[in-house]
């Protein structure tokens, strides 16, 4: 969006939701006094037009990506030549210079994480630090051992968790 289209050019276009609103009373004076939508909810589009009389001007934002489906966030990932994390539900991991940092919605899933991160020991990298929601690691280069196809490296890990008695 150029400066200083119309707002129904504006509105015509995807809608972040992202606003920089300097004459802020006006926009909420406009959209508490603006029709509702029918389902009862107030639309953006009443706060904006009153700041169309006072000059509205908009600015695109050419770097915008959409991460708000599992889609999405995969083909942001690709464009931005990142590596695919596995998507669990109610789990984001992130990368963050040379540690990773896991969050879990569940704190009660953080604490058996950090739990069996002290159980494997050198199995596993050392939680750098935790809390309710979040633990953190150094990142460590390598492959998930799925997508290995090699019987010697999955008899090794099998040798390894039978000597710390970590199988059945």
């Amino acid at each position: 969006m150029a400066l200083g289209e119309s707002l129904k050019q504006v509105l015509g276009s995807a809608f972040t939701g992202l606003a920089g609103i300097c004459d802020y009373q006006s926009f909420w004076r406009s959209l508490e006094e603006g029709e509702p939508a029918a389902n009862g909810e107030l639309q953006v589009a009443a706060g904006l037009t009153a700041l169309q009389a006072n000059g509205l001007q908009t600015h695109s934002l050419s770097s915008w990506r959409d991460l708000g489906s599992d889609d999405t966030y995969l083909a942001s990932l690709q464009q931005v030549g990142r590596e695919q994390f596995l998507i669990k539900p109610g789990e984001f991991v992130y990368l963050e210079g040379s540690q990773v940092i896991k969050f879990y919605a569940d704190p009660v899933m953080t604490a058996r994480r950090v739990e069996r991160a002290e159980r494997l020991k050198t199995l596993v990298p050392k939680i750098s630090a935790q809390s309710d929601h979040f633990y953190a690691y150094p990142y460590q280069p390598g492959c998930l051992l799925t997508e290995v196809s090699n019987i010697e490296v999955f008899n090794n890990l099998l040798e390894q968790l039978s000597q710390r008695s970590l199988l059945p």
